[in-house]
């Protein structure tokens, strides 16, 4: 008997053999060593979380298919988690393999930055497989906390960019708002197995699954993770201020000290560290005017709610603040290039400028020289501070050039081919970064500050419609819950005051209320009936007309 339960559990799925064979129909190619690993351990109906480490050979395309194609048509939704690029290529595979739940085709919805056609669908939880990006997954969680409650896995494509130190937090605050109000099972798929990954798989408190066999997390764990930085929850607290999940000082407290990146402060240090770094981060946020503490209670504002809905981080919110008045194309471009958003977008466009970082800063440096700009603040700090770039600093002013010589009509293809990219890539990085420049300006307009012609002139054309889509996020909705709710008994209309002479009629047309509590509430009621003078407002009450001033 038991041989058989044996024999059972790690006996394929009959809905995972149809996908195994479509899946070969469709590539033609055979399983890899993990993809049969993944079948006959019956990883995928398992219960537990579950981390799989493979690299490009083991196909780990399809063990995300797989995972989310299997919980749809066991009658739970699925939600894909990957970087802008990649969920637009996971998407594009679902549809193409035209997946099918009994007779009708399997609903999948897309929603990222750059498309948000679906956002309405996500809302009524109309989908039965949503693969979206982590910073548009945190933004519809703020303004739909409960988009989560009823899903039944959420896969994240590259679960080891929790200890990233710009792309860290976004995710971490998606992860940490999923296992505080959801059930689902958490499935991460990494392309590496060093300790940051096996530091994910530890918070996770997930088995890890690699071609070798199932491995324990804590094999290749770090005692601490050097790639996590410091202030890495500072999205954390917003996140979780502006969706609800803490209400107080110590649910604030709770939700950060069970974050990836709060356990990692604690690693760092004491508890008292801990301590203290959460309340110096809490008083940026309130010094900066996003959120407001008050009789140990912690309330996000309006600024606050518009920031955590476009994800951007404080430095991101207030780079415009060190601009001048008369600000130039250039210095918005680097400076919004050189925030933690900007830096972030850099790091995943297909741009490849080959110069040395001396020559990306001499020709910024050149270009400033030309708009007579070059003794403004900010290229002088790029003069001065910036001896040796970094490799995330190289890549955003590569950036800034690119949309620099794309606003000043330089030829696409001729700028194309000197990036080491196609037209459509450098299209795709133009519309990325023109939703980040409306959405920071859009975020300076609710404090009153005007955005200046030439800045409207390059948000045209960066991104025409970026600045619809930005004021479409920030637009306020009727948020959907998920647990249905008793409606309200209607309220009864008024009825005229009655009169001295017809009080015995009206007494006859009054509904039967319920008797007064007490002898002495009576009384009160009949005193102030008798008391009512023509000055005053006739109201009705359970106890009789009640007259109001």
């Amino acid at each position: 008997m038991q041989n058989r339960r044996a024999a059972a559990l790690h006996r394929p799925h009959a809905t995972e053999t149809a996908l195994v064979q479509a899946w070969c129909q469709r590539t033609g190619d055979a399983l890899s060593a993990l993809q049969a690993l993944v079948l006959t351990e019956g990883a995928l109906v398992a219960a537990d979380n579950l981390v799989v480490s493979g690299d490009a050979r083991d196909g780990l395309e399809f063990v995300t298919e797989l995972a989310a194609v299997g919980t749809a048509r066991r009658g739970a939704a699925a939600v894909i988690i990957a970087d802008e690029s990649r969920a637009l290529a996971l998407h594009d595979q679902l549809v193409a393999a035209r997946h099918t739940l009994g007779r009708e085709p399997l609903r999948v919805r897309l929603s990222t930055r750059s498309r948000g056609a679906d956002d309405g669908a996500l809302a009524a939880r109309d989908f039965a497989i949503a693969v979206v990006s982590s910073d548009k997954l945190r933004s519809l969680l703020v303004r739909d906390p409960g988009l989560l409650d009823a899903v039944g896995a959420v896969i994240v494509d590259g679960v080891d960019q929790l200890t990233d130190p710009v792309r860290g937090p976004t995710l971490d605050a998606v992860l940490t708002h999923a296992r505080q109000r959801s059930a689902a099972r958490l499935i991460g798929l990494t392309r590496v197995c060093d300790a940051g990954a096996m530091a994910c798989a530890r918070w996770l408190r997930a088995r890890v699954l690699t071609r070798d066999g199932w491995i324990a997390p804590t094999e290749r764990t770090l005692t601490r993770s050097d790639r996590a930085r410091d202030r890495g929850f500072e999205a954390v607290i917003l996140h979780s201020v502006a969706a609800r999940l803490a209400a107080t000082e110590v649910d604030l407290r709770r939700v950060v000290l069970t974050s990836f990146h709060g356990q990692t402060e604690v690693i760092r240090g004491a508890r008292a560290g801990f301590d203290g770094a959460l309340h110096e981060a809490r008083r940026r946020w309130e010094r900066a005017g996003l959120l407001r503490s008050s009789t140990r209670r912690v309330t996000c504002t309006r600024r606050g709610l518009a920031c955590a809905t476009l994800g951007l981080d404080l430095e991101t919110a207030g780079a415009r603040q060190r601009l001048p008045a008369g600000d130039s194309r250039l210095e918005l471009l680097c400076e919004l290039c050189l925030s933690p958003a900007g830096r972030a977008l850099a790091a995943i466009q297909p741009i490849a400028d080959g110069r040395a970082a001396d020559a990306l800063r001499a020709d910024v440096l050149r270009r400033a020289s030309d708009e007579q700009v070059a003794d403004r603040p900010i290229f002088r700090w790029l003069l001065e501070d910036l001896a040796a770039l970094e490799a995330a600093t190289a890549g955003a002013l590569a950036c800034a050039l690119a949309l620099h010589a794309w606003c000043a009509g330089e030829d696409r293809r001729r700028l194309a081919a000197r990036l080491g990219t196609t037209v459509a890539g450098l299209r795709s990085t133009v519309r990325a970064f023109g939703w980040l420049t409306a959405a920071r300006f859009e975020f300076a307009a609710l404090d009153g500050a005007r955005t200046s012609d030439d800045a409207l002139r390059m948000i045209a054309e960066l991104a025409p419609s970026a600045v619809e889509r930005v004021r479409a996020a920030l637009a306020p909705r009727p948020r959907v819950d998920a647990t249905p709710r008793t409606p309200r008994r209607a309220t009864p209309p008024l009825t005229p005051p009655p009169t001295t002479t017809s009080r015995r009629a009206a007494s006859a047309r009054r509904p039967r209320m319920s008797p007064p509590p007490s002898a002495r509430a009576a009384a009160e009621v009949r005193d102030s009936s008798r008391a009512a003078c023509p000055q005053k407002t006739p109201r009705w009450s359970p106890y009789g007309v009640i007259w109001v001033r």
